[in-house]
């Protein structure tokens, strides 16, 4: 099976196995299975397996590795 790839918006890119078509946040990068799965935040980047999972509100959030900043719910400004 190959990753599935979404535009959700002008600014947003989303490369994974299941990655959330609901994700409603801008300038923002998920890259692997359910990184940034429900991020609603702003200028995040997610890379790894579950990368910023949880992430709802948080903003300018870096989460690279698996599951890094799974947890994060609403941090800003972290690096994970």
């Amino acid at each position: 099976m190959l990753p599935r790839t979404q535009i959700l918006n002008a600014s947003d890119t989303s490369i994974g196995i299941a990655q959330d078509i609901s994700t409603r946040s801008l300038q923002t990068v998920s890259v692997g299975d359910s990184a940034g799965k429900i991020s609603t935040g702003t200028n995040n980047a997610f890379v790894g397996v579950q990368a910023g999972a949880q992430n709802t509100t948080g903003s300018y959030v870096t989460a690279i590795g698996f599951q890094a900043g799974a947890q994060n719910n609403n941090s800003s400004f972290a690096t994970m």
